[in-house]
């Protein structure tokens, strides 16, 4: 239920073992919550109590164990410290913890090993021992656990910015070095990995296969120098990967190209020279492309550098141009949101909504400066409010005639087609889902979780938990300084 990695932001990590028992933790069976159909017949778990709050947690499958993040202090206040631990429920143990302090690199888990950045080295770590296995001194850029292949810069950073290395992520040994590969203008973060090959850009398309190196590339702009009055370098141009099962789809500068996994171009159609693409959502819908750009490009991740104008653009599925309108601008677009054949986008004065039928505007307003810049962007179909005693229900199925959009105190503020406010909804007045399981989903508002059916229907409450793990018939989850285990049965029979 969970991605396989697990990122956390790390500064610096210290590889010996903390001495003395900093961490305590207790088990017992104890009820967590109960079931609704059962009328409200307690749930039982095992509930193993420990001295400080998790913060996140990884289930090793071939180990049967746990990777535990643990806040740095015993009680809730925030702290850069904190302690990466390996439990095991089944043994009832805590094998070992290490102290590592949150700041700007990553943490990653894997069966058997995880993945520690400290600055611009990585460390490979066993979990059965918390021993060092191998340590690289540039970061990884990708790490594959399927293939137990990492790729790195093979030239130290700030040196040569040629070649890559691919590391067996079990012993750091290089299986592959490539020096064709230019990295002068940077690695965007789109990328493709599918059957052990990575497409990616640098300066140009690229695929490799991760456990050879081999590959081939694709000379096309998608990258050049960026400047403005507060920040300098290098931009990709490009929207993300729209992907099949024998092709990629993705615009570029200036076209919109489909190639064969194998690198041979299928489609390529050039944009109208008045028309460049930048930062942009590619995707596809009934027989059309659509490409919505937004004007912008993202330097270092983060910084907005205005482009060209924002269009939006439909295509055929052989690529050949239905329409491509450029949009009315409005200062930079802050937010967007599609609803079934509409695009809204916020800007920083007025809200606008445009059709994707045609790409003309059907409408735009001048909004107060104060309300726009409470508006923190449109709320997706994750959201439910509780119709009944026992019922939950998306805004959108209980009113698909608004928009709904949060603001700065976590309200969520309703908006008719026009644009104008029509009611509110506070903080604790609805809830948010946590995860989803077969035809079970979890939804959290204040200190509970709420589980419910495919219909809407409460089936169980158990404290509030972000992580949720379930394994065979057992399902684990964490909530404060708590870790449960039951059986899934217990909750959803």
């Amino acid at each position: 239920m969970k991605k396989v990695c697990l990122l956390l932001f790390l500064y610096t990590f210290l590889l010996s073992s903390l001495k003395g028992q900093i961490i305590q933790f207790k088990n017992q069976t104890d009820t967590i919550g109960y079931r609704i159909k059962d009328n409200k017949e307690p749930i039982l778990a095992e509930k193993y109590s420990f001295s400080h709050k998790i913060l996140g947690m990884k289930y090793d499958s071939l180990k049967n164990h746990y990777s535990v993040i643990f806040n740095g202090l015993p009680n809730t206040e925030k702290t850069n410290k904190v302690f990466l631990g390996i439990f095991n429920p089944i043994k009832n143990d805590l094998k070992w913890y290490k102290e590592i302090n949150l700041k700007t690199q990553d943490l990653s888990f894997s069966n058997n090993f995880l993945v520690l950045a400290l600055r611009n080295k990585n460390f490979g770590i066993d979990t059965e021992t918390g021993k060092e296995l191998w340590e690289v001194d540039n970061p990884l850029l990708f790490s594959f656990y399927d293939a137990n292949v990492g790729i790195t810069y093979k030239n130290k950073l700030f040196r040569k910015n040629d070649g890559l290395y691919g590391i067996d992520l079990l012993t750091g040994n290089m299986v592959w070095e490539r020096d064709d590969l230019s990295f002068k203008k940077g690695l965007s973060r789109k990328y493709i990995y599918r059957d052990t090959s990575l497409i990616f850009l640098n300066n140009k398309i690229n695929s490799i296969n991760v456990k050879t190196g081999k590959g081939w590339s694709y000379d096309i702009p998608v990258a050049r120098e960026c400047a403005d009055f507060n920040y300098q370098g290098n931009c990709f141009l490009t929207s993300n990967f729209f992907r099949d099962s024998t092709s990629f789809v993705i615009a570029t500068v200036d076209r919109l190209l489909r190639m064969s996994y194998q690198g041979n171009v299928i489609s390529e159609t050039f944009f109208p020279t008045d028309i460049e693409c930048s930062e942009s959502i590619l995707f596809h819908k009934k027989d059309s492309f659509y490409l919505f750009n937004l004007g912008y490009s993202l330097l270092g991740g983060y910084y907005r550098m205005k482009q060209k104008k924002p269009f939006i653009a439909r295509f055929n599925n052989d690529g050949s141009i239905k329409y491509i309108n450029q949009l009315e601008q409005k200062g930079l677009i802050e937010n967007y949101y599609f609803d079934r054949d509409t695009l809204i986008i916020m800007h920083k004065r007025a809200i606008s909504k445009y059709s994707l039928e045609n790409g003309e505007m059907i409408m735009t307003k001048e909004m107060e400066k104060k309300e726009l810049r409470e508006w923190n962007g449109f709320v997706k179909n994750s959201v439910y409010i509780q119709t009944s005693a026992s019922t939950y229900k998306t805004l959108y199925e209980i009113d698909s005639t608004k928009y709904y959009v949060y603001n700065d105190e976590f309200t969520i503020t309703v908006l008719d087609h026009n644009f104008n406010k029509q009611g509110e909804y506070l903080k604790n007045s609805y809830y948010k889902i946590s995860d989803k399981y077969l035809d079970w989903t979890f939804i959290n508002n204040n200190d509970i979780t709420i589980v419910i059916d495919k219909d809407g229907k409460k089936v169980a409450e158990i404290p509030k938990t972000n992580n949720i793990e379930i394994n065979g018939k057992y399902m684990y989850f964490s909530s404060d300084r708590f870790i449960y285990k039951t059986e899934v049965t217990n909750i959803t029979k």
